[in-house]
């Protein structure tokens, strides 16, 4: 009986594994992207059970990180799994060896655990995840950050353990890739990944369900290994490894192929960088207008509005993202945010709210770092003057570093 609930939860993980990857997409650089052609299919099955299962209305049905489309998912492909693990055991227990299950299950799991690791990994040693913060991040007061974006933050303002997280994610995902590396990078990636949920968990960040999942693959692969690891840590005699591989005749196959699959894994995660040529964020040049400007001059139907507190309507900062958005902050801290195409020929900003509507001001930037922007914005006609400001020069940025308390507090 316990062979066959093996044998089920073997059969269970594989399945899953691969439903997975047919209906979560990554978009891929290098590797085949199956839920670029699949997902449809199993949007559409999330969509079904979320209005007929859990009662869902007026959701996104694309899947997601987090989103309820992708707990539907989720919950399908646990159901399809569980389906099809009892008919390979009914039909194809006796016929494909339990060892043999194993192994090519085992090498999935651990292949696509050592890509997600290699590509969240480079993604930090890059500064490509945690970037240095936004001007507009760094203007708002710490108490109006939401939990996510202040972990972000401060992640993104340390370039050294930034890329220390990052290289440590990139050697379990190395460990992984070999076999007798395998159990300790499982190992490490169990660890990493506890620590990542975690993170999720109490900082709010949307890949709860995604990285509770890795969290699970990395303690399927640990399972199975531990009562060695448990006996070898005591000093007691370990048994012997009885994994069953696969044999070619001709003995070159078996490295050729190896080399290639373990250089496709590493080229789908270094793609991106060296498709760029961008190896450091924090250095990647930014737009000219891009950063924090100070509203010096703020006018309405040409009245000027005066600089205080009780001004709603008037911008006391107003930031240019760039990554396409233009935030204004009011005199009350208050954010609001428009998605932003810039014309640099015609020097026009092109504005577009959640609703729909769009604004096109002109702009412009002297020499000496004054902006001033002109044109109409909810039927009010607006000219502003604004300086550029120096964010890179604030604490949170600033490279420094302490070894002692002295240096902190000099008598």
């Amino acid at each position: 009986m316990r062979s066959y609930w093996t044998y089920f939860g073997w059969s269970f993980l594989g399945t899953f594994l691969l439903l997975l990857c047919g209906s979560f997409s990554f978009g891929h650089y290098v590797l085949p992207d199956l839920a670029s052609v699949f997902a449809p299919i199993f949007e559409g099955l999330a969509e079904m059970t979320g209005k007929g299962v859990f009662g869902w209305e007026n959701y996104t049905t694309e899947i997601s990180s987090d989103s309820r489309s992708f707990y539907a998912n989720v919950f399908n492909i646990l159901m399809l799994s569980m389906l099809i693990g009892g008919l390979f055991v009914r039909f194809l227990y006796e016929k494909v060896e339990l060892r043999k299950l194993q192994y090519w299950v085992r090498r999935a799991i651990a292949y696509y655990l050592a890509m997600q690791m290699l590509s969240y990994g480079f993604n930090k040693v890059f500064k490509w995840q945690f970037f240095t913060p936004e001007p507009n991040t760094l203007y708002t007061p710490m108490g109006q950050l939401n939990k996510d974006i202040l972990y972000w933050s401060a992640m993104g303002a340390s370039y050294t353990y930034t890329v220390f997280a990052g290289l440590i994610e990139v050697l379990a995902g190395s460990l992984l890739l070999f076999r007798k590396t395998r159990f300790f990078g499982a190992m490490l990636t169990f660890g990493i990944m506890l620590n990542v949920w975690m993170i999720n968990l109490g900082f709010n960040i949307s890949v709860k369900l995604y990285s509770f999942i890795l969290l699970v693959f990395a303690f399927s692969l640990i399972v199975p290994k531990l009562k060695q690891f448990l006996a070898f840590a005591q000093g007691h005699a370990v048994e012997a490894d009885n994994e069953w591989r696969p044999q070619f005749k001709m003995n070159w196959i078996k490295p050729v192929v190896k080399i290639l699959f373990v250089g496709l894994i590493l080229l789908e995660g270094l793609w991106p960088y060296l498709d760029t040529g961008n190896y450091n964020d924090d250095l990647a040049e930014r737009p000219r207008y891009h950063g924090a400007y100070e509203v010096d001059s703020f006018r309405v139907e040409g009245e000027e509005l005066p600089n205080t507190m009780d001004q709603a309507q008037r911008w006391k900062r107003f930031f240019i993202h760039r990554r396409g958005y233009f935030i204004i902050q009011s005199m009350r801290d208050e954010m609001v945010d428009y998605s932003l195409k810039v014309d640099p020929e015609r020097q026009v900003f092109q504005l577009e709210d959640y609703e729909g509507n769009t604004f096109q001001l002109n702009y412009h930037l002297s020499s000496d770092s004054i902006m001033s922007i002109t044109g109409e914005i909810f039927d009010r006609h607006i000219a502003i003057s604004a300086k550029q400001l120096n964010w890179k020069v604030l604490p949170l940025i600033k490279p420094e570093f302490h070894m002692t308390v002295d240096e902190v507090n000099p008598q």
